[in-house]
């Protein structure tokens, strides 16, 4: 039996270049990696796997960029979520502030001018009642 001499390159098993030992006139589990030498001969001349790798280097970029505009977006809604939750705040902190006004004033209503300059309060001569129509 002939024996062929092959040493598989690290940097491409597809390579075979001499130094090793196979024998040639076994055929089953031990020239497996023969075969694969063939099946990669195969593989490089097929454009399926051009197209293939082409179709996974651009599924991988369109991944990459679709989770940095992900990560962006994430951020920007925390900030944003951030800024309506302190808007929301100061908005309730003014009308419990607005509302104890208008209780001082029932008080003291020497403060009622301002309040109904600022629009807090209603001025007085909207509050007396319209005078009643007399019906025929």
């Amino acid at each position: 039996m002939p024996l062929a001499r092959f040493k598989i390159n690290p940097l491409n098993a597809c390579a075979p270049l001499r130094g090793s030992l196979v024998d040639a006139g076994k055929k089953g589990l031990d020239n497996l990696h023969i075969q694969s030498v063939d099946s990669c001969a195969r593989m490089n001349k097929n454009p399926l796997t051009t197209i293939l790798l082409a179709v996974l280097f651009i599924s991988t970029i369109a991944s990459i960029g679709l989770c940095y505009l992900c990560t962006r977006n994430a951020r920007r809604l925390v900030e944003i979520q951030t800024q309506v939750a302190t808007a929301q705040g100061r908005g309730a902190f003014i009308a419990a502030l607005a509302k104890d006004v208008v209780d001082y004033s029932s008080k003291n209503p020497s403060i009622d001018p301002i309040l109904e300059a600022a629009g807090i309060k209603a001025p007085k001569s909207a509050q007396t009642p319209a005078p009643k129509s007399t019906g025929k």
